[in-house]
């Protein structure tokens, strides 16, 4: 479970649900609700986004934590 952080809003960059998530946006979806459901989180609109937030917040941290050189090493991370 992510910490409770204050994710700051401050990027012009602006995302709706379906571009992020394609065409497996429900099954991104659905994981999160199974992992809030399993953190037994409320599964209402609010907490999803907020939850959402953290998740990706976290891993973009962990991600410029490490030494990626090109976009090679980041996608060795996922294999």
């Amino acid at each position: 479970m992510p910490s409770p952080i204050q994710v700051h809003s401050d990027s012009n960059v602006e995302m709706d649900w379906e571009t992020f998530g394609g065409e497996d946006s429900d099954v991104y979806l659905l994981a999160l609700k199974q992992r809030m459901k399993e953190d037994r989180l409320p599964l209402d609109n609010d907490s999803i986004a907020q939850q959402f937030k953290l998740h990706l917040y976290r891993g973009i941290a962990y991600l410029a934590s490490e030494k990626l050189r090109d976009i090679s090493d980041l996608v060795s991370k996922s294999a």
